[in-house]
């Protein structure tokens, strides 16, 4: 009867297994900060800030993959903001960690040794590190100038680099357009290499002539956007500069050529390379 309201003190094994079980606790913390946001509060049991922070980070992955699919100022602007936030959090975890004190451990969250999240997180981090190493952007073209590859309004990623043996006659290159452009300067543009420097190039009829064969067929653009570079009949012909490149688009009843938009010179080609996002096609390279 006295002894029903005891309560029997841990013995000392007990307390000093418990306190090593604390110690080695902060230990793991310590590094597991270092692998994976919010694993250092889930190391100590704490699963609100470990929440927090975990979501956090987890949550700057799609937002970036809305920066690079849409190029939006305002998914930048909340790439940024979340980005800079997951940050501020995981330096507050580690210091908060580092200088944990006596506080008894609570039941684990995420898991004892949060492998899981850990994974996660490095996948996604080496995602983000493969797009911006690869230099991968994303745009919509519009218009239908290139229907034999692309449909008006259908969005592309693009390696946001020219390479050197991708610079051939049928490439389709992504360049903006010179100042003199007699559409719209310094814009972006889809187009197909019809020509490439050396080349001796003229008209017939309504198509190019390119070297003495009857290439690419070439458009009849309105009046107001005027020739900026004149292209004789054959066999009279002209030479496409160096570094300059001569295209055409896929649809000429609405696109236009260089002789509208200019030579396509190699320090303002932007891509060489652009992948589909369509469902069939999915990350198949536009040809």
């Amino acid at each position: 009867m006295g002894d029903a309201g005891k309560v029997e003190e841990p013995d000392e094994d007990e307390r000093l297994a418990r306190r090593a079980e604390v110690a080695t606790s902060r230990v793991m913390a310590r590094l597991w900060v270092w692998l994976c946001p919010g694993a250092g509060y889930a190391g100590l049991g704490w699963p609100v800030p470990a929440v927090t922070s975990f979501a956090a980070s987890l949550a700057v992955a799609p937002l970036f993959a809305w920066y690079i699919y849409t190029l939006e100022p305002a998914a930048a602007w909340a790439f940024v903001a979340v980005f800079v936030a997951a940050g501020a959090l995981w330096v507050v975890e580690a210091v908060g960690v580092w200088f944990a004190g006596s506080r008894p451990l609570a039941p684990r969250f995420l898991t004892h040794v949060p492998i899981v999240p850990t994974i996660v997180m490095w996948v996604f981090a080496f995602a983000w590190s493969g797009l911006f190493i690869l230099n991968v952007r994303s745009l919509v073209l519009m218009g239908g100038a290139m229907a034999l590859a692309a449909d008006d309004h259908e969005r592309f990623l693009y390696l946001n680099r020219a390479e050197e043996p991708d610079l051939k006659r049928g490439a389709v290159i992504l360049f903006r357009t010179p100042r003199e452009s007699g559409w719209k300067p310094d814009t972006l543009v889809a187009a197909r290499i019809a020509a490439v420097p050396g080349d001796r190039i003229a008209t017939t009829g309504n198509r190019l002539v390119v070297n003495g064969q009857v290439g690419p067929a070439l458009g009849n653009p309105p009046q107001q956007f005027s020739h900026v570079i004149a292209l004789p009949a054959a066999p009279n012909t002209i030479v496409v500069p160096e570094n300059c490149y001569f295209v055409c688009s896929d649809n000429p009843s609405v696109g236009f050529d260089s002789r509208v938009l200019g030579w396509a010179e190699r320090r303002n080609i932007t891509s060489t390379r652009v992948w589909y996002l369509r469902g069939n096609r999915f990350l198949d390279r536009v040809e």
